[in-house]
């Protein structure tokens, strides 16, 4: 678990917007997994020479407390099931979350610890009922080929449908890129039952996204269990968008004849694969964002 380039910038982001830090609490211990002098020259870009000051010390590799100290949190505690990290509260998210517990922080960080945890629903909900209304969640988790990293990956569908205000939560901004580390394009995600329409993303590299959302009710969280949007435009009467890219008769007939040739000659694929490997490189196939309705540019701004 730890803190990234993109992740830091979406964190200078938030605090320049005016997002209260407060008492922050991280899901997990965060590292910092940037150089720190990088580190240091965002946070000044972001927020002046001042606030970058305090970070003279901090290098990769280090807890990224400071980093959220000298952004404007009051206080920064870490959430995990074990203390060998330094955790400072220590509860399984396996398990329903105490009544001390909920409802204490102003912004609350999963800088990547969700997927770990089978009970994802109640881990979840816990997550979100950590945050005091007014406060803000922030999501960092794999979105796509990230398989074996932990149980789960997650799509931009499944925060859309459960932050919403009948759950007690809005969101306000879901962003997906390739390479956290790098200063590779980053989209802002559009809501799926917005477009009324699936918004599917193929890539041959992981895929990390960023989901923030502020809680804009008290009491209980998450008692409305989504449905996937375009089912429940279904289920309600309603009609699908028919925008949006599509293969059309002409496409899936060629489909149909590539699967037929791939099962009757499958050296033919292998060998074609391995060439596209080798011409790709060893990082494989960028991701694609050709619906430019679904997946917008999406710049800082500092």
């Amino acid at each position: 678990m730890g803190i990234q380039l993109k992740s830091v910038e979406l964190l200078i982001h938030l605090a320049r917007s005016g997002v209260p830090f407060g008492r922050t609490v991280t899901i997990g211990r965060q590292l910092l997994m940037v150089e720190g002098d990088v580190v240091r020259s965002r946070v000044a870009a972001g927020m002046g020479d001042g606030a970058a000051a305090p970070l003279a010390e901090l290098e990769r590799g280090d807890w990224a407390d400071p980093l959220l100290l000298a952004l404007g949190a009051a206080s920064v505690d870490a959430l995990d099931a074990s203390d060998y990290e330094g955790a400072t509260l220590l509860h399984d998210l396996n398990e329903p979350l105490g009544d001390d517990l909920r409802e204490r922080f102003d912004l609350v960080i999963d800088g990547g610890s969700l997927e770990h945890v089978f009970d994802f629903p109640r881990a979840l909900r816990s997550c979100l009922e950590l945050v005091r209304l007014g406060g803000r969640i922030v999501f960092m988790s794999p979105a796509d080929n990230f398989c074996g990293h932990g149980f789960y990956q997650f799509s931009p569908e499944l925060f859309f449908s459960v932050l919403r205000p009948p759950n007690g939560f809005e969101l306000e901004l879901a962003l997906l890129a390739q390479d956290p580390e790098r200063r590779t394009p980053l989209f802002q995600v559009v809501d799926p039952a917005r477009l009324g329409r699936r918004v599917n993303l193929t890539s041959g590299r992981p895929v990390t996204q960023w989901i923030v959302a502020k809680r804009v009710a008290a009491g209980p969280v998450l008692t409305h269990p989504p449905a996937q949007s375009d089912y429940a435009t279904l289920w309600s009467g309603g009609a699908l968008a028919t925008a949006g890219p599509g293969v059309g008769r002409v496409g899936r007939w060629i489909r149909a004849e590539l699967d037929t040739v791939q099962e009757r000659w499958p050296a033919v694929f292998e060998l074609r694969r391995a060439v596209r490997a080798v011409v790709a490189g060893p990082r494989g196939r960028g991701p694609t964002f050709n619906d430019t309705e679904a997946f917008r540019r999406f710049e800082w701004d500092f």
